[in-house]
């Protein structure tokens, strides 16, 4: 017998095995779940959810529709604030519920634990920017049209 026929069916064995291993890694029998931004790290229309995720807002910029209401959902497991405003506004007039000053008095939410959310409803198009009052330099805006 010659060695490629003898080895043929240890080959087919292998080689079948490893095609289940990979369909099996690839269809985990659930559907793909929702990326957040484009492949560009641009904004993603319609996004109404922010993530807050090892100091950054992500997106970082969302585009949704009047009347959308947008949550974002902490990750980290330390507090942050979703300000609105941009940082060099933080002392202007307008006060949160919890008595802290916001930035420009639009909204302001705090996120004090891991899996904490915060959400506010834009019923107006323009451009709004917010940031961490916390960590200064976490920023992004939602975009309304």
């Amino acid at each position: 017998m010659s060695r490629r026929s003898h080895n043929a069916p240890l080959f087919s064995l292998v080689l079948a095995t490893a095609l289940m291993l990979f369909l099996a890694a690839c269809s985990s029998g659930e559907p793909a779940a929702p990326t957040t931004g484009s492949a560009d790290g641009g904004p993603e229309t319609g996004e109404n959810t922010v993530t807050i995720s090892s100091f950054q807002f992500q997106p970082r910029e969302s585009r949704v529709e009047v009347g959308a209401e947008v949550t974002w959902t902490n990750d980290d497991d330390i507090t942050h604030t979703v300000t609105s405003g941009t940082p060099a506004a933080q002392g202007v007039p307008g006060v949160s519920d919890d008595g802290k000053e916001a930035a420009d008095g639009e909204f302001e939410g705090e996120l004090d634990r891991v899996d904490a959310t915060y959400s506010a409803t834009f019923d107006e198009a323009g451009t709004y920017p917010y940031f961490c009052a916390i960590h200064q330099n976490m920023t992004g805006s939602i975009v309304v049209s």
